[in-house]
């Protein structure tokens, strides 16, 4: 029942027959945790989860992605090293941003970090050895929301091929980055999001793609 929830929770945010301004960020939160969804349509090495049909992905490497919907870049980043050496995180609230809430489900802890930046909102999702970045304009912050929280709360790790990368020196460099799990300042604009878009512009991304 569930599983089938979360289909037709996603569906219709897309096709925006449920009316999601009036569903708290805390609901949305709940609903798509507590959804149990094992399907998955998108392998990489090492991991494989399930990729919302409006989302592509683009600029892989071992350890990032870069996933497109029609008008924002979802930002992935994906911890094999800590996720190998079970290494576990300590997540604060902020009350200064616009919305900080940390998750723990499952015996996994994360952390949801929403920063007003100008005129539009980041939006950070640390879970399950993995975080996700987007800005959006405020009217998506909720759809964008329900994507990234998907995402992470499906990884799963195939931990047999992860220690065979680890032997194969492929994640040594990823022993030596700053842990992205600590709280950065978000200040900055490293993430864009197009504010002008035109739809009748835009490309429309294959959302079936399995890799």
């Amino acid at each position: 029942m569930k599983k089938i929830f979360l289909i037709v929770l996603l569906l219709s945010l897309l096709t925006g027959c449920v009316p999601i301004d009036k569903t708290s960020i805390d609901d949305l939160t709940n609903e798509v945790l507590n959804s149990k969804y094992p399907l998955y349509n998108h392998v990489m090495r090492g991991y494989k989860y399930y990729l919302p049909r409006n989302l592509a992905s683009s600029k892989i490497d071992e350890l990032n992605e870069v996933l497109k919907s029609k008008h924002y870049d979802y930002y992935l980043y994906v911890d094999l090293v800590s996720f190998y050496n079970n290494i576990a995180n300590d997540f604060q609230e902020d009350s200064s941003l616009y919305y900080s809430h940390v998750i723990n489900y499952n015996d996994k802890l994360g952390i949801i970090n929403i920063t007003k930046i100008d005129d539009v909102y980041l939006i950070e999702v640390v879970y399950n050895y993995a975080k996700i970045e987007v800005k959006v304009n405020e009217s998506d912050i909720k759809t964008a929301l329900v994507n990234a929280l998907t995402i992470v709360s499906t990884i799963d790790y195939n931990k047999d091929v992860i220690e065979s990368m680890m032997s194969e020196d492929i994640l040594s460099s990823a022993e030596e980055q700053v842990n992205i799990f600590e709280k950065e300042n978000t200040g900055n604009n490293s993430l864009d999001v197009d504010e002008n878009f035109d739809d009748e512009d835009e490309e429309f991304y294959d959302p079936d793609v399995i890799r």
